[in-house]
């Protein structure tokens, strides 16, 4: 995964899955056993940080957008509420969803990506 972000949603179910479709992810029927172990450990790093997460239901879901790219999401999920949503993408390209689905109420707590650093070779005129 090269994106995470943790959000604070607390909003019912089908409301939190609505707001997923108008932030351009639909559901898809996606393999998401590949990736529960990724999310376990995401969840698991951040539940370090908001200890609060652990008592929660995990549901793991596959999304995708208009351009077909793949999300994964864990909405953590109490009495039928979504408390907390962790949102992966292999790609870094969660910042255009994350800003429409703060501009919907959603807060961003944690964002992380994963960024590579491009090195050329020594040219003949760099200082030495």
């Amino acid at each position: 995964m090269k994106s995470v972000a943790v959000l604070k949603v607390g909003r019912d179910y089908g409301v939190a899955l609505l707001d997923l479709k108008i932030a351009g992810l639909r559901e898809v029927a996606g393999r998401v056993d590949k990736y529960r172990q990724v999310l376990d450990s995401i969840q698991t790093d951040v539940a370090e940080a908001l200890p609060h997460l652990g008592g929660l239901y995990a549901l793991d879901i596959a999304l995708e957008d208009a351009v077909g790219r793949r999300y994964f999401a864990r909405l953590l999920v109490s009495d039928g509420i979504v408390h907390y949503v962790v949102l992966t993408s292999p790609k870094n390209s969660l910042r255009g969803v994350l800003k429409r689905l703060t501009a919907q109420g959603w807060a961003l707590l944690v964002l992380v990506e994963k960024k590579s650093l491009k090195t050329s070779p020594p040219s003949e005129t760099d200082v030495q």
